[in-house]
């Protein structure tokens, strides 16, 4: 419930209680995987051609559905995966990424009664 109404008042919550292990997924084995990859000279979205990130999006339905107040969770097709490294802005990917955003506007992810119907889900790999 704090998390819906962080969402409706901010725009934006964090949840923290996932627990990825008791689901099969290592958050670890995925970053080690973008890491290694990035080493091999390919970008972190070819993270995508694995299927445990699948898996970490499909567990995310039922908490998507009670923070949206929704049984009808669709996911968009839009997926991505960064790598942000620290360093001077200037010479880093994700530097506008400093505080929580929305990437639509508020009348293209919400009915003309209010309701949430489209919510983008950053998911570290890594202890932020």
């Amino acid at each position: 419930e704090r998390i819906c109404s962080q969402v409706q008042t901010s725009g934006y919550s964090r949840l923290r209680s996932l627990s990825w292990p008791d689901v099969g997924i290592s958050m670890q084995a995925i970053a080690d995987t973008v890491e290694s990859l990035q080493e091999h000279g390919f970008p972190p979205v070819f993270i995508f051609m694995y299927d445990q990130v699948w898996a970490l999006l499909l567990h995310l339905f039922d908490t998507m559905a009670k923070i949206l107040n929704s049984s009808a969770v669709e996911m968009s097709l839009s997926v991505f995966a960064w790598s942000l490294q620290s360093g001077p802005a200037e010479k880093r990917v994700g530097s506008n990424f400093g505080r929580p955003h929305r990437d639509q506007s508020y009348r293209d992810c919400h009915t003309a009664d209010k309701q949430l119907t489209m919510m983008t889900t950053w998911i570290p790999l890594v202890p932020v």
